[in-house]
């Protein structure tokens, strides 16, 4: 029983370290870390070069640019995420002051129309969206003409003349009729209607960034401030 005792505790002896060696083989194998997503480089902090910076980064998703630039970018128009996409502007790497996207208070800065939009340390400054002007009233009716004026009266016939003349002409003197009185004038015309109500101007949304309903947007950082949404004129 010694024996066969002995035999037992070696073999747990050697036996122990062999199983925990095989067990952290099969998970070490077992974990397989995660691809980290492609990243495009922004290295120039120009409008052309971060336009073209996301479009080379859409062709994968996510689509991750990564900002080594810092400076302001001002947009001549928005930056529009579609349904779908998943992008991301990481300007964590971006050397002091960082990265500023501005829309030159004439323009906003990002159209999130669908997908999600992620921001890390991205400025936003200076947006701005006008809601579209109503058209001008309609016009009014023009005015009623006037009634035409009442007809002078006729002027009275002329008298028999006074003595008659001498009898070797036979002139017989008369006066002469009375002329008409003149016309009244006619009544002045009616007004016009008064002109129509202008629509009332269209509603601006999101000076910064407009953001539909389903579409998803994720801020790490940054700044907002400048930014302004104006209503139409009605």
């Amino acid at each position: 029983m010694r024996s066969a005792g002995g035999h037992l505790n070696r073999g747990i002896r050697w036996g122990l370290p062999i199983v925990a060696c095989l067990i952290l083989v099969v998970a070490r194998s077992a974990v397989v870390p995660a691809a980290a997503a492609p990243t495009t480089s922004l290295s120039s902090c120009d409008s052309a070069d971060l336009l073209s910076a996301i479009s080379t980064a859409d062709e994968s998703s996510p689509a991750v640019v990564q900002v080594l630039c810092s400076g302001t970018i001002v947009l001549t128009s928005p930056i529009v995420v579609s349904g779908g996409d998943d992008l991301t502007l990481d300007a964590s790497t971006a050397p002091s002051p960082g990265m500023t996207l501005s829309g030159g208070q004439s323009n906003q800065v990002f159209d999130v129309q669908g997908g999600t939009l992620n921001l890390v340390d991205v400025d936003v400054t200076d947006g701005l969206v006008q809601g579209v002007s109503a058209g001008p009233g309609l016009d009014g009716d023009p005015a009623d003409d006037g009634d035409d004026g009442t007809v002078g009266a006729n002027g009275n016939d002329g008298t028999n003349g006074g003595t008659v003349g001498d009898p070797a002409t036979g002139y017989l003197q008369q006066t002469a009729g009375q002329e008409g009185a003149d016309g009244t004038d006619g009544e002045e015309g009616n007004g016009g209607d008064d002109g129509g109500d202008a629509a009332n101007g269209g509603d601006a949304q999101g000076g910064a960034m407009y953001i539909a309903a389903g579409a998803t947007v994720d801020l790490s950082g940054g700044t907002f401030s400048g930014n302004d949404a104006v209503g139409g004129n009605g």
